[in-house]
């Protein structure tokens, strides 16, 4: 049957969003996906953009060339992006050994600007392997997928920031690359439908009814809507 908590998720989303909400979030997704796309086109290509190159609030980013190219993976560089803070996209879904970008309503510009920066970081580095420079396996995005599958979509922790400047090969480019997101290494935000998931999960064990002192926001406001079905 499932866990019953998850159905007034997105119920209560379009009741707080409200029309004008939705159409807001909706076009800013979308247009978060194109800028992406569009500064990314000259490292990554996108797949299933239009002939004007756009696409809707999703894009697919090809990292396929760079098998044969350097031996990298998608999941590399989905490792790789843990030394700068971040959560790696969707992986090889719909389409084997691509990155799927999905950036919502809730992610702002300086946050897209920071992900596209290690997006260009990290192909600078395949581009060393490309060249001869680096040799195949031993740089940043390979070696931290070695050590990295033990802690894949857990918070990065305070031994990070070694580990991070022994992948950086002593290049001073890739060691200034790295600090200038060591701030946000020492986090791993919750995204709001987690939040309202277990603000849900705590309804469903009290019931319906009027908020309680000490409840987050979110389990507040969802008591309170759900409080005339009490």
């Amino acid at each position: 049957m499932g866990n019953a908590a998850v159905l007034p998720i997105s119920w209560m989303y379009c009741r707080m969003m409200g029309p004008e909400g939705l159409q807001a979030a909706t076009e800013v997704a979308i247009l978060s996906a194109n800028y992406i796309s569009r500064r990314l086109k000259d490292h990554y290509p996108t797949l299933y953009a239009n002939d004007t190159g756009d696409v809707a609030h999703e894009c697919i980013l090809d990292l396929r060339p760079l098998k044969e190219s350097s031996g990298v993976m998608a999941e590399d560089v989905a490792k790789r992006l843990m030394d700068y803070g971040f959560h790696a996209p969707t992986l090889s879904f719909p389409v084997p050994n691509t990155l799927m970008v999905e950036p919502t309503e809730s992610e702002s510009l300086a946050e897209l600007d920071r992900f596209i920066e290690a997006m260009i970081a990290i192909r600078a580095e395949i581009r060393r392997i490309e060249s001869g420079e680096w040799p195949q396996g031993q740089q940043p995005a390979q070696t931290c997928a070695a050590h990295c599958g033990r802690t894949a979509g857990l918070g990065l922790g305070p031994t990070l920031p070694a580990r991070a400047r022994s992948l950086s090969f002593g290049q001073p480019e890739t060691e200034q690359i790295l600090a200038t997101h060591q701030p946000h290494r020492q986090r791993l935000r919750r995204p709001a439908s987690v939040l309202l998931l277990r603000a849900g999960q705590r309804l469903q064990l009290r019931g319906p009814g009027p908020p309680q002192a000490g409840e987050p926001r979110w389990a507040m406001a969802l008591a309170t809507s759900l409080a005339p079905l009490g």
